[in-house]
C-alpha cells in the first residue's frame, strides 16, 4: 500500500509538473514592426565605393558627412571599418527638423537598403528607453537624412550589423546626454562602433568655412565641452553625446582623414553657401591639445553692430540675414584690430578679418571683404572679393610673398 501511494504521488507530481511546463508562458520576444526606406538606389552606393582605399582603421568611432554631394567620403570611412562581425553600430545624427517628442529619439524599425534590411538592436534600444534615456518615435526618421543617407553604407560595409539610430536636438537635456553617454560607453568597449553623422560649417564661402572649422577642430581635439555651443556645426547635442562617450573610455586622440567643403570638392569657389566636411576617427590615448582660438575683427560695420534696428534678428531691418553665420560662431568678435596685423592697409573697406591665435599670438589671417547693399551686410562672391583683395595687396607695405597671400584671402604669419 505504501509503495502504491508513493508511486501515485510521484505520478501525480509528474502530471502537475508537466501541466505547469505546458502552461508556462513563453518569454516575449520583441519584434520589428515596420521599416523605413532609404533614398538612393544600388548604383549610387556602388559608384561611391569605386576607388576607395582598402586600408583598414582600428577604431571605435568615426565621423562621416551626410551631405550627399560627396558620398565617396562616406564610403571611404565605412570601408575603413568594414567587418563581417555582428557589430552594434551606434549612429548619432542631428534632428534636423526638431521632429518628434524628446531631445533624444530612436527608431525600432528596420531600414530597407539596396544590400538588404539593416535591423535595429531592439534589446539595446528598449533598455535605453526603459532607463528614460531616449524616446522611440518613428515619424521623424521618414525624412531624417542624417540617418537614412548613412544606413546603406553601414549595411554594405558591416553586413551583419544591427543599428541604434539616435537623432539629437540641440536643446536636449545635458544631464540626459551625460547619462546616455555613460550607458553607451559600456557598449562601445564591446562589439560595437559609433558613427557621428555630422556636417560642419554651413552657408559660407570656402575660406570662411575653413576659418570656422579651425575652431571646431580645436574643440574636438581638446574635448572642450563648453566650447561646443560656439561651433558652426549641425548637431551640438550630437557632438556633445559623441565626445562624452569617447571621453569615458579614454579614446581622446582625433585623426582627420579628410577635410573639405563644397567649393574644394567641386572646384567652384563662387559658392557663397558651402557645407564643410571633417571626416576622421578616434583612438585610445590622451588629449593632444590644440591651442587655436578664433577672433573675428570687423571694420566699417559699427553702424550695424551698434544699432538694435539693424542687429536685432526680430527687426524687419536686420542687416545680417546674408552673413550672420560668419559673425555668429567665433571665440571672440571685436572691432579693435590687433597690432600684429596693422601692416595690412585695409583703408576704408568694409571687411571682416578672421584671426587665428595660438598662445595669444596671431598666426593666421583670413580676409572676408563685404559689401553693403540696401543696409544688408553681404559676403562677396569670389570674383568680387578677389578684386578687393588685389587692391589691399597692392597698397599694403609688405613683401611680395605676403602680397600674394593677401590676394588669396589667407595670410600665414611666421
Amino acid at each position: 500500500m505504501k509503495e502504491f501511494v508513493k508511486n501515485f504521488t510521484i505520478a501525480a507530481l509528474g502530471v502537475v509538473t508537466l501541466f505547469l511546463v505546458i502552461q508556462m508562458p513563453e518569454k516575449e520576444t520583441e519584434t520589428i514592426n515596420g521599416s523605413h526606406p532609404t533614398p538612393y538606389k544600388l548604383e549610387f552606393y556602388e559608384q561611391a565605393y569605386k576607388g576607395v582605399s582598402e586600408e583598414k582603421l582600428v577604431t571605435k568611432a568615426i565621423f562621416v558627412n551626410h551631405h550627399m554631394l560627396f558620398p565617396n567620403f562616406v564610403a571611404q570611412q565605412l570601408n575603413a571599418i568594414r567587418s563581417e562581425e555582428e557589430l552594434t553600430v551606434i549612429l548619432i545624427s542631428p534632428n534636423h527638423f526638431y521632429a518628434g517628442n524628446g531631445g533624444v529619439i530612436a527608431s525600432k524599425y528596420s531600414w530597407q537598403t539596396p544590400y538588404g534590411d539593416l535591423n535595429p538592436n531592439l534589446s539595446l534600444i528598449s533598455k535605453l528607453e526603459t532607463l528614460g534615456l531616449l524616446n522611440v518615435v518613428e515619424e521623424p526618421f521618414k525624412t531624417e537624412h542624417g540617418i537614412n543617407s548613412i544606413v546603406s553604407f553601414i549595411k554594405k560595409s558591416i553586413p551583419n550589423a544591427t543599428v541604434v539610430p539616435l537623432i539629437i536636438k540641440d536643446n536636449a537635456n545635458k544631464e540626459q546626454l551625460v547619462n546616455l553617454s555613460s550607458e553607451l560607453s559600456k557598449i562601445i568597449v564591446g562589439d560595437a562602433v559609433m558613427i557621428g553623422s555630422f556636417d560642419f560649417s554651413h552657408y559660407l564661402p570656402s575660406n570662411a568655412a575653413d576659418f570656422h572649422d579651425l575652431q571646431t577642430i580645436s574643440t574636438i581635439r581638446n574635448f572642450d565641452f563648453e566650447r561646443i555651443e560656439k561651433l558652426d556645426i549641425d548637431s551640438k547635442g550630437g557632438m556633445r553625446l559623441f565626445l562624452q562617450t569617447l571621453n569615458l573610455i579614454g579614446h581622446n586622440k582625433f585623426v582627420i582623414t579628410n577635410h573639405s567643403n563644397t567649393s574644394k570638392g567641386t572646384g567652384n569657389y563662387n559658392y557663397i553657401e558651402t557645407t564643410s566636411y571633417i571626416n576622421g576617427y578616434f583612438t585610445s590615448g590622451a588629449i593632444e591639445p590644440d591651442n587655436n582660438t578664433t577672433v573675428l575683427y570687423h571694420q566699417g560695420l559699427d553702424q550695424f553692430f551698434n544699432s538694435d534696428r539693424f542687429n536685432d534678428k526680430r527687426s524687419p531691418e536686420y542687416a545680417f540675414t546674408k552673413s550672420e553665420r560668419l559673425f555668429e560662431f567665433n571665440d571672440v568678435i571685436t572691432n579693435t584690430m590687433p597690432g600684429e596685423i596693422k601692416f595690412l592697409d585695409l583703408q576704408d573697406y568694409p571687411i571682416a578679418v578672421g584671426l587665428v591665435k595660438r598662445a595669444e599670438l596671431v598666426k593666421e589671417v583670413y580676409l572676408f571683404p563685404i559689401e553693403i547693399d540696401k543696409n544688408q551686410v553681404k559676403l562677396l562672391t569670389k570674383v568680387k572679393a578677389d578684386t578687393i583683395l588685389a587692391n589691399i595687396a597692392t597698397s599694403s607695405k609688405v613683401d611680395q610673398d605676403i602680397k600674394n597671400q593677401i590676394k588669396t584671402g589667407h595670410v600665414i604669419i611666421k
